[in-house]
């Protein structure tokens, strides 16, 4: 499946859910939520079932800014990859798809990583390098952030969460359009 045109990316409403209402259940405050409504998102509403990867970007930076202020931006965003994958496996569609994952393994997960982002939007692609059962390397077609530690946070937590043994990653590259580059490894 071909990549939506740059016009059409869309995220699709559990993404959201998982960041708004799953992984920061208690730090959406007045003001946020008003912030939130000017970025796109209304949560005094039920969501709409996809939203722009425009109004993603805005709403990513409001909530990284208001939940961890003082803290430097990439630090912060790799933090918000952490709890949001946590809160997306706190969802619907997520409490079905942990235990998958986890029966697969890591090294299965990464190579249905595409299908594993797409239940999210309609535009990630991924293009995978085996070095070994427990090293690979993963290009993103975007990393949903201006910086690629938004994605790194999620893969590391993801794969903690899916229970692979001491599991490290790393940004090896990332480009202007979106494109990162990650290295992934793990325990046998």
């Amino acid at each position: 499946m071909a990549a939506a045109a740059p016009d059409q990316r869309l995220l699709f409403a559990t993404t959201f859910e998982a960041l708004l209402v799953r992984a920061y259940p208690d730090r959406i405050t007045p003001p946020l939520k008003r912030q939130l409504a000017a970025d796109g998102v209304d949560l005094d509403h039920p969501f709409l079932p996809a939203y722009p990867l425009g109004t993603w970007l805005k709403v990513l930076r409001t909530v990284t800014e208001n939940v961890a202020p003082g803290v430097d931006h990439p630090t912060a965003l790799r933090d918000v990859g952490r709890r949001f994958i946590a809160g997306y496996f706190e969802t619907m569609l997520g409490k079905t798809t942990l235990p998958l994952l986890r029966l697969l393994g890591p090294l299965r997960t990464f190579r249905r990583m595409t299908q594993n982002f797409r239940a999210g939007n309609n535009f990630i692609e991924t293009e995978l390098t085996e070095a070994a059962p427990n090293d690979v390397t993963m290009v993103i077609n975007h990393c949903l952030a201006e910086d690629p530690r938004f994605i790194q946070g999620l893969l590391e937590h993801g794969l903690e969460l899916i229970r692979a043994p001491t599991p490290s990653l790393e940004v090896v590259s990332h480009s202007s359009d979106g494109r990162a580059c990650y290295r992934a490894r793990w325990g046998a």
